[in-house]
């Protein structure tokens, strides 16, 4: 089954980055995020498809990032920075699931 997992990837040097972070982006098959934090990974993403949006693209991030799990990507690792990133994640999700069980297109 698809999933969507949401991690930081730290400060932008693989070294302060936490190993159980690093190796949900290596198993990912989609990799979601902001392009400038997308560029900081790059090297994790040989073979990855990557949706990368621009700032304040955040929704549109979150429905790429859900759609490609929705169409059964193995895993969707989602990269965020800031706490209020991580916060609109979770309530695109939370929308998105209320849609799902309540039969909404």
């Amino acid at each position: 089954m698809a999933k969507i997992i949401v991690v930081g990837i730290g400060p932008g040097n693989f070294d302060d980055m936490t190993p159980r972070a690093r190796k949900a982006i290596e198993n990912a098959s989609v990799v979601a995020g902001y392009k400038t934090y997308i560029n900081l990974i790059e090297p994790l993403l040989e073979g990855k498809e990557v949706i990368g949006t621009g700032m304040t693209q955040e929704i549109d991030r979150c429905k790429a990032a859900v759609e490609a799990a929705a169409a059964g990507k193995d895993t969707v690792a989602t990269l965020v920075f800031m706490a209020w990133q991580a916060w609109c994640w979770s309530w695109y999700c939370s929308c998105q699931r209320q849609k799902d069980l309540n039969g909404a297109a």
